[in-house]
């Protein structure tokens, strides 16, 4: 039943240095000016948008990237993600020797890491339809 994920695997791991990273939650996002606008960002706009405005998530992105030598990723707290914190690292200023992997990669088209799937989705009230 869970042949769509075939391809999809996760893993579990720690960074192995300091990584410089920025946290886009409300009081890091309002310093962010926007031009022709009194006020920065709000988490709403970037990263509790929905779907159509991702290119504009994106734009902001390598803004940060652009603009700010020394970071190394991005985080913030998914939308429907409860209290953890999701990441993004810029490839080009972090390695795999940066991160060590403390379990995994599990497969999650059957077993323990479909379950696993399963239950974040159904958590983030996400339906899994398999076609």
């Amino acid at each position: 039943n869970g042949t769509l994920f075939r391809t999809w695997q996760y893993s579990t791991f720690v960074t192995t240095r300091e990584i410089t990273y920025v946290m886009l939650n409300n009081p890091q996002l309002h310093q962010l000016k926007v031009r022709n606008r009194s006020r920065g960002l709000r988490e709403d706009e970037l990263i509790h948008s929905q779907g159509d405005q991702y290119p504009r998530t994106r734009t902001w992105a390598k803004y940060l990237h652009d603009r700010l030598p020394s970071l190394r990723a991005l985080g913030w707290r998914p939308r429907l993600g409860g209290q953890d914190t999701a990441y993004v690292f810029f490839g080009d200023r972090c390695s795999s020797s940066d991160l060590s992997i403390v379990s995994g990669p599990t497969e999650i088209d059957s077993g323990p890491g479909h379950t696993s799937i399963c239950n974040v989705a159904r958590a983030a009230n996400i339906t899994v339809v398999y076609l």
